[in-house]
């Protein structure tokens, strides 16, 4: 795993990135350019947030078993279902283990990875 302090290092060397490829922003008379290039970083942020929420989420659904909320019985792993949320920082695709209890014969999505075993 990344520790803070080398993702900091990283963010940072990339924002010098695109620094260095960006060419001077064109404000108009009602903007100040202090505000448009608060604008692109926000905009940077949101990409980086959203892409960071989708790739945990691949991580996140695992395979296995999980028990199923109505009867209790253990359920089966039958892979993962994309799901789009809105979040803070905008629009993102997860993806949920979906499971199957052949007791209710019924697919549940656990939210929660400590339910699985």
């Amino acid at each position: 795993m990344v520790t803070t302090e080398e993702m900091k290092r990283r963010i940072r060397t990339f924002a010098e990135q695109m620094c260095s490829e960006m060419e001077e922003f064109s404000v108009s008379a009602e903007e100040c350019w202090l505000a448009a290039v608060e604008d692109m970083a926000a905009e940077v942020g949101d990409a980086v947030a959203t892409t960071l929420v989708e790739g945990q989420s691949a991580v996140h659904a695992q395979e296995g078993e999980a028990d199923c909320p109505k009867c209790g019985k253990r359920g089966r792993y039958r892979g993962t279902r994309a799901r789009e949320f809105i979040t803070r920082r905008g629009p993102a695709t997860i993806h949920e283990p979906e499971y199957y209890c052949p007791c209710c014969r019924k697919a549940f999505f656990p939210d929660d990875a400590s339910d699985r075993r």
